[in-house]
């Protein structure tokens, strides 16, 4: 469980900086939702397994 945590952790991080590289601060009002449905992405995608 804890490598799931911390992938979480480095994904979040990794979309974070390419998501700032690619389209600037002046979007950053869809950052969380996109933080989010990564996550339940993430989470479902987990649960599969």
């Amino acid at each position: 469980m804890k490598t799931l945590q911390s992938l979480k952790k480095n994904l979040v991080k990794l979309i974070q900086e390419n998501y700032f590289k690619h389209f600037g601060l002046k979007k950053k009002h869809n950052f969380e939702s996109e933080i989010i449905y990564e996550s339940n992405w993430l989470t479902k995608l987990h649960k599969k397994k």
